[in-house]
Parts: C-alpha cells; sequence; structure tokens
C-alpha cells in the first residue's frame, strides 16, 4: 500500500489543473498522509495525490497502480518521468468501462519506470455527489499482480459454475415433475448470482 507514502491536497472547488496541481507538490504545499488508506468521509471536495518513485533499476521496470476503491467518480493519472508528462489517463465510476486502460473491477493503470529516472505519479480524485472519497492504492509488479489475481478469478468461476448447475438441474426438475417452483427457482437462482 502506498498510503503513508503519498500526498495529498484538497481542491475544495476542484478547479486546479495537472499542471497548477504539480507546481503546488513541487512548493510543497501538498500534506503528507499519516493513513494506509486515504479516507477523507462524504465530501465533493475533489481530491489530488502525488506519489514520487525513483528508480535504481539498469532495466525499465512495469508496474501497475491499483485503486482499489470501484465507486470512485472520477479518477485522473498523470504519469511523469523526469519532469515530462508521459501519459494521462481518466476514468471512474460515472464513465464507461472503456475509458479503463485495464479492464478489472478496480482501477488499474499501467507504469514504466526507465533505468535511473525519478517519476512522479499525479492522481485527481473526485466523488461528484458527496459520495465518500477513499483512496485505497499500490503499486504492484506485474507479475505480483496477476498471481494477486488468480485466486479471486478462481473462486469467481467456481461460484458461477456452482450456480449454473444449480439453474440447470432445477431446469431438468421442471421438464419432469411438472411443477411451476422449479422454474421459479432457475429464474432465481441466476439473478442471485449476478446480484453477488
Amino acid at each position: 500500500p502506498l498510503g503513508q507514502e503519498v500526498h495529498y491536497l484538497e481542491d475544495v472547488q476542484g478547479t486546479l489543473s495537472f499542471e497548477a496541481a504539480k507546481n503546488t507538490y513541487t512548493q510543497g504545499l501538498f500534506t503528507q498522509s499519516s493513513m494506509d488508506t486515504p479516507t477523507f468521509g462524504f465530501t465533493t471536495s475533489t481530491y489530488w495525490f502525488a506519489v514520487g518513485i525513483s528508480s535504481k533499476a539498469r532495466a525499465e521496470s512495469s508496474w501497475i497502480l491499483q485503486i482499489a476503491y470501484p465507486p470512485l467518480d472520477l479518477v485522473e493519472v498523470h504519469i511523469f518521468s523526469n519532469n515530462e508528462l508521459v501519459n494521462s489517463y481518466k476514468t471512474g465510476d460515472c464513465l464507461n468501462l472503456s475509458h479503463k486502460p485495464i479492464a478489472n473491477r478496480n482501477y488499474l493503470f499501467p507504469i514504466s519506470t526507465k533505468p535511473n529516472a525519478s517519476s512522479l505519479i499525479m492522481i485527481r480524485v473526485q466523488q461528484l455527489e458527496g459520495d465518500v472519497v477513499e483512496v485505497p492504492m499500490a503499486l504492484i509488479s506485474q507479475e505480483t499482480f496477476a498471481e494477486s489475481e488468480m485466486l479471486p478469478l478462481l473462486m469467481d468461476g467456481a461460484y458461477t459454475g456452482i450456480m449454473l448447475v444449480m439453474a440447470l438441474y432445477n431446469l431438468l426438475l421442471f421438464f419432469y415433475l411438472k411443477q411451476r417452483a422449479y422454474l421459479l427457482y432457475v429464474g432465481y437462482v441466476p439473478c442471485t448470482a449476478l446480484f453477488l
């Protein structure tokens, strides 16, 4: 988790551009986070986060920035390497899924660090209707991320498979016994599976 390594700034009006936020950060006006998961309660304020990364590696490294709170309305990520803007992403709960750089239930952003370079990640988070602002962040290597996703995907697949078998079993019972309750259960099981 990056929680205690990030600096943040509350933008009450939500008017700061990423260049202005970056300048504010370089002037030392951001606050160091003391929380593992930065949480600010119910608010309509925009929050900016800054995370500095310095790479001592001799080869280019590939990372994934994970923000594990899907209900965030707007999430912008701006990645700088040696003070140059390398990439920008804009996604969020109120935008189409195609805006996500990596399709996942959480917000994932690919980050590459060059050898002996310093990178800065600027993150803008906003809840449009005053919902909870909670930003659990982690910087994970691509290999570690792939390994960590295997078990949840396997569990989701097992759950979906069991629910499908239950629906098919009850459909067969309906055809055999001609009782309407089994047909209703066939409709109930997939709806329950989709809800969870």
